[in-house]
């Protein structure tokens, strides 16, 4: 039990900014703050799609994963508040570089590379972080 404690402080402090600050987003008509997105659009259908999780504050967007990809590329199969010129990093991971995202249709497709995946341990938070306009 006491080396379960150790690894989730070891995982909240690289990935902590998903999950110090952040609510998980409330379903419509309640009011929401992500720029440039309708929020009643995507805040309808709920914090979660299979093994993964979003949370947000006023500033960012995070999408943690609960499982690993086998491709190393995370598929969401649903519309999320990104838009082109939006970055996205993998916390703990060594650097954003190897990190990248598109859509398809209605997936979001996020890609990291290998090194990447094996940086961080258990869940994968990946802080989307807003363009200015």
């Amino acid at each position: 039990m006491v080396e379960r404690l150790l690894e989730v402080g070891r995982w909240l402090k690289h990935s902590g900014d998903c999950v110090y600050g952040t609510v998980r987003p409330l379903p419509a008509p309640f009011r929401c703050d992500v720029p440039h997105f309708s929020c009643q659009h995507y805040w309808s259908r709920g914090a979660e799609a299979g093994s993964v999780r979003f949370l947000t504050t006023s500033a960012t967007f995070c999408i943690v994963a609960l499982k690993r990809p086998a491709s190393g590329e995370l598929v969401i199969s649903r519309s999320l508040p990104l838009r082109e010129g939006d970055k996205i990093e993998l916390l703990g991971a060594p650097n954003s570089d190897g990190v990248s995202w598109h859509t398809k249709g209605k997936q979001t497709i996020i890609s990291a590379s290998k090194e990447h995946w094996d940086a961080v341990p258990h869940a994968w938070a990946f802080k989307v972080t807003y363009r200015t306009a």
